[in-house]
């Protein structure tokens, strides 16, 4: 496993861990971790390490790889509109409901990208 799917994995694993121990229904950890395991990523698909979650899709979205894997477009549109529209945390505390709904996502994201990095590894660099 890369360092990259090491870091990602410790960072769902963390969100799922705070998740599960919140006692102030303030979840605003839970999906930083699982957004961040998603942002460690990315840098396997895009080759940057040093742009922000946002940046990292983006470049994601542009690569021929990705862009021929529609469900995995899908998911990384939604997780950009998120990241960059909705997710406020400290003007409204996201509640449990959404910190699944960001933990599924980012889960089903690396579900998607780790087999087509493996697969597709000559292709990436």
């Amino acid at each position: 496993m890369s360092q990259y799917a090491q870091h990602a994995h410790q960072e769902l694993l963390a969100a799922i861990n705070t998740f599960s121990q919140e006692k102030n229904d303030n979840y605003v950890d839970t999906i930083n971790h699982a957004m961040t395991a998603v942002h460690c990523f990315l840098p396997m698909l895009t080759q940057n390490e040093n742009a922000s979650l946002a940046e990292q899709i983006t470049l994601c979205r542009e690569n021929p790889i990705v862009q021929s894997n529609t469900a995995l477009m899908n998911l990384l549109n939604n997780l950009h509109i998120y990241d960059t529209q909705l997710y406020h945390p400290y003007d409204k505390i996201p509640q449990s409901k959404e910190a699944l709904l960001i933990i599924s996502l980012c889960n089903d994201i690396l579900s998607q990208c780790i087999p087509l990095v493996e697969h597709n590894a000559p292709q990436i660099k």
